[in-house]
């Protein structure tokens, strides 16, 4: 199964935290979060993943040629960013004839089961399926 893990945005709420680094680098635990992805998604069965960087993509690119997650990681650096959907659009045919993938924000964590949504989703025989959460204050 494959995975898209959204990464390429500036960081401009997060800075002085993002001067230097992407947020997807920005540690938990000593851990990335892109690293806590890669790891979520080795676990659940996603074996190739695709992660768009334009914000600091060589400290994107390094940290993923340094660390191996087990799985086959792709990077799609934009010299312009394209946004989310523009993203997926311009990496259509790297997903071929997969029947379902994953769209992840590389700046966001979760520790909901995948597997579970998964199954919840092609139980539901639905095109899409959105993981949401409320949060009192988002800010």
């Amino acid at each position: 199964m494959k995975a898209f893990i959204l990464a390429a945005g500036k960081g401009e709420r997060l800075r002085p935290l993002t001067d230097t680094i992407p947020k997807c680098l920005l540690s938990i635990q000593s851990v990335p979060i892109l690293g806590i992805w890669l790891e979520l998604c080795r676990r659940h069965g996603i074996d190739e993943v695709l992660v768009n960087t334009h914000f600091h993509a060589d400290c994107v690119k390094s940290y993923l040629r340094d660390h191996r997650h087990g799985v086959k990681v792709h990077i799609a650096e934009e010299g312009t960013l394209l946004g989310s959907a523009g993203t997926l659009l311009a990496h259509r045919r790297w997903i071929g004839s997969e029947r379902d993938f994953w769209i992840f924000y590389g700046d966001v964590l979760t520790n909901t089961n995948i597997t579970h949504m998964l199954e919840f989703h092609r139980r539901r025989r639905q095109v899409a399926t959105l993981g949401v959460n409320e949060v009192a204050d988002p800010h």
